[in-house]
């Protein structure tokens, strides 16, 4: 019997691979955090809660979209443009749902971008 790892390949690496962070992962900079303790009063931890909860939910009905569009290709696959153009629309939604409930963490939390 052969041992599993002799057959298995070396990983290929091909030029200008999107995935491959490497080059810019050294320069992005650090985000600065704030030098003194943060106090968040009852009112900020609320607001910050009710919009956790928004993104929560806006991000699993996005999820239900995409899980949608995958079982209707498996179903239909003959209209496979129409749920590929769903699929594709929903990540930059994801993306942006995130971006948003960070972007008010930071501020609340005071923490500033370079």
């Amino acid at each position: 019997m052969v041992p599993m790892s002799s057959m298995r390949q070396p990983a290929k690496t091909f030029p200008g691979n999107r995935l491959d962070f490497k080059p810019i992962a050294g320069r992005i900079p650090r985000m600065a955090l704030p030098t003194e303790p943060v106090t968040l009063s009852v009112e900020q931890i609320r607001e910050l809660n009710e919009k956790l909860s928004k993104m929560r939910h806006d991000v699993n009905g996005t999820l239900t979209h995409l899980t949608l569009a995958v079982e209707l290709l498996r179903l239909k696959p003959e209209d496979n443009g129409r749920w590929l153009n769903l699929m594709a629309e929903q990540p930059p939604k994801i993306v942006a749902d995130i971006t948003k409930f960070s972007r008010d963490l930071e501020a609340v939390l005071g923490v500033t971008r370079p």
